[in-house]
């Protein structure tokens, strides 16, 4: 009797541990989407796909008469909706709820604002100052490919 009573003590024990998991999971799911929200990602995406059809067009213009295929392609596979789920696993992998509470206060501040309006401007300004150094040297990159690559032959 002591043994059933043990148990079905632990059982409810499990149960009542799984319960508060899922209630911290889904309250974790919420502030991700509230984040996602004051991030103003949605849009972000949107422009994201946008610029880039405009840059393949740009790079081959034989493309210019299937711009909706292309569109369609991209949003296919880096829309919003297409990374949404993904993009949410990083955040609830790196942060907790109390954490996704601060961000989303930040990125609801002017700060955070400014932040998320010129947050892709920064990121291609920085792809472009890190290319621009790199590009000077391709030369000596290549040199120092072929080296290694011979070295192992």
């Amino acid at each position: 009797m002591k043994k059933q009573v043990f148990l079905w003590g632990l059982v409810m024990h499990c149960g009542l541990f799984a319960a508060q998991a899922q209630q911290d999971s889904t309250r974790r799911y919420q502030k991700e989407e509230q984040l996602f929200v004051a991030m103003n990602l949605p849009d972000m995406f949107a422009n994201v796909v946008n610029q880039t059809v405009e840059q393949q067009l740009t790079s081959n213009p034989a493309l210019v008469d299937y711009r909706a295929d292309v569109k369609s392609f991209f949003e296919k596979y880096i829309s919003w909706p297409a990374v949404k789920a993904d993009v949410g696993k990083l955040y609830l992998k790196y942060f907790t709820a109390d954490e996704l509470d601060t961000l989303i206060k930040f990125y609801q501040t002017p700060a955070g604002k400014k932040m998320t309006a010129n947050s892709t401007r920064i990121t291609q300004e920085i792809t472009a100052m890190v290319q621009s150094k790199v590009q000077p040297h391709v030369d000596e990159w290549n040199r120092l490919v072929s080296d290694k690559v011979k070295d192992n032959h």
